[in-house]
């Protein structure tokens, strides 16, 4: 149970992140801006699908 408390955070933090992302795309695109994005929100999914899965495995 632990580890879903540790998780809350990190998956509201990374999306703020991403929702600062495209804010900054928005405004002032470049390239490592474009390709650090496309990372984060390869790793966002992985996270959200992560935590779904260990939810569904608690509960």
């Amino acid at each position: 149970m632990k580890i879903i408390y540790l998780s809350v955070p990190a998956i509201i933090l990374l999306d703020i992140y991403a929702w600062t992302w495209v804010a900054s795309l928005l405004t002032a695109p470049s390239d490592l801006a474009v390709f650090g994005g496309i990372v984060s929100i390869f790793v966002i999914i992985i996270l959200h699908y992560a935590f779904y899965k260990l939810l569904k495995f608690k509960f």
